[in-house]
Order: structure tokens, then C-alpha cells, then sequence
């Protein structure tokens, strides 16, 4: 388990992942967002190679395909921020779970804040992309320890709830088919005969 600090404010904290099932590789392109096929290594380390010439790429030309389908260079871990604010710890709950890392050597008086009910909630990168996530630093309601949960900032669970309410909402106003002479209505009868 990799132990990593992160600063919030004036607090210091120490946090460790957390094991979590296997996740999708990102595509890996080259500079001129041509895709890259990796070669995994034996006894040589693995290593990525133009799929049309067979020829080995550099590590320093090898890059993440980002979000907006062009390469993108990898963010580095977040060490420190003063950005952050209180959020009720129950607003945490909100978001998808991308990560989640255990935090260790909680000061005592952000530990007050999170016993009051509250969370901490700032912006995050590990350093594993292009990516940046909501961190909330919160107590867990399940296992009572402090941890730290990374949510992508477009996985607000009561935005798609919403989104589904008004799908809802447009069924409701499809307006209704009405019978035509001479065809007749469906009975409940006619299913129930065995």
C-alpha cells in the first residue's frame, strides 16, 4: 500500500490507497495522436511501437489519449492546495466513487469539523492522467474511518436522477393512442386463460 501526503489549508495529511478492482487501459497514442501498440517486456521492460513500421517509441513520445481525443501529458500528483471548502459530509455521498484513499494522521481539529457532520471538499489528481477529481475528505458512515473520495466532477448521482425525472416526465406527455373501429381492446381475460 503507497503512502502519499497531501496538504489542505494547514492541514497535512498522509493517505493510502485503498485496493479497488482493475480498471480499462487508456489508449496510448504518439505525439501525432496515431495510436500505439504495446509490447509487454520478458527480461527488457515493455515498450510501445508504431503498428505500421514495427519501430520502438521513445517513452517521452508516449502519451495519454485525453478527453478531448487529443494527447495529453500526465498531471502530476497534488501535494498541496488552499482551495477547499465545508460541505455537509452528506452532499459527499452525491457523487460516483471513482478512488478511494484512507487518510492517516487527521490533525485534531480538522477531525472536530468531521465529527460535527461536515466534509472537506476540494480538487484532486493522482498523477495517473489527465484527469481532475472532487477529493472529499470525509468520515465513512459504514466503517467510521476518515477517508478520502475522488469523484469525477460530472458524476453528480441527483443530476442523473433529475435527467431521468425529466424523461419522466416527457413519457408523460406522448400523447395517447385511441382505438380505431374494429379493433378490439385487450382483456385481461384473454391472458390469464391457460
Amino acid at each position: 500500500m503507497t503512502t502519499h501526503k497531501f496538504g489542505i489549508g494547514n492541514w497535512s495529511l498522509s493517505i493510502s490507497n485503498i485496493p479497488d478492482e482493475k480498471k480499462a487501459k487508456p489508449v496510448m497514442v504518439d505525439k501525432g495522436n496515431k495510436e500505439l501498440e504495446y509490447v509487454p517486456g520478458t527480461v527488457k521492460k515493455g515498450y510501445y511501437v508504431d503498428p505500421e513500421t514495427k519501430k520502438e517509441v521513445p517513452n517521452d513520445s508516449v502519451f495519454k489519449r485525453g478527453s478531448n481525443g487529443k494527447p495529453t501529458a500526465k498531471l502530476g500528483r497534488t501535494e498541496h492546495t488552499d482551495k477547499f471548502k465545508e460541505i455537509e459530509a452528506i452532499e459527499s455521498y452525491d457523487w460516483e466513487e471513482y478512488a478511494c484513499y484512507k487518510v492517516d494522521n487527521v490533525p485534531s481539529d480538522l477531525m472536530a469539523i468531521l465529527q460535527s457532520g461536515k466534509a472537506i471538499k476540494t480538487v484532486y489528481t493522482p498523477g495517473n492522467g489527465d484527469a481532475k477529481y472532487y477529493a472529499f475528505v470525509r468520515i465513512n458512515i459504514s466503517n467510521k474511518r476518515v477517508e478520502m473520495s475522488l469523484s469525477r466532477p460530472d458524476k453528480c448521482k441527483s443530476q442523473k436522477f433529475q435527467e431521468l425525472d425529466d424523461i419522466e416526465k416527457g413519457k408523460k406527455k406522448i400523447k395517447t393512442v385511441t382505438l380505431q373501429e374494429g379493433v378490439e381492446e385487450s382483456k385481461i381475460e384473454d391472458l390469464l386463460e391457460l
